[in-house]
């Protein structure tokens, strides 16, 4: 394999939701987890999509995330807002 022409940010994830795998193709990346996980027709409550409510909170199991606001939601350790974060790695989650 030639690594000088392997493109890394072309990588795709893999979001798994309870016993369902979701491909994130690369164009999806750059949106929040709450915009794939409803283009992929995944049922998750939400409400004000900015992080103030909290509604879109969900268990991460394991992987890594990257939250672009801050939120004054109050949140339990291990949960993530949906709506404010884009995900950085495979990850699975508990909606």
């Amino acid at each position: 394999m030639n690594l000088k022409n392997f493109n890394y940010k072309k990588k795709n994830y893999i979001i798994q939701v309870d016993n369902r795998k979701l491909y994130i193709k690369p164009e999806e990346k750059k949106l929040s987890l709450l915009k794939i996980l409803l283009i992929h027709r995944i049922n998750i409550f939400y409400q004000c999509n900015s992080g103030y409510c909290g509604s879109c909170n969900i268990k991460l199991i394991y992987g890594t995330i990257y939250q672009f606001q801050t939120s004054i939601a109050c949140i339990q350790p291990g949960y993530i807002l949906a709506c404010v974060c884009q995900i950085q790695s495979n990850i699975k989650i508990q909606i």
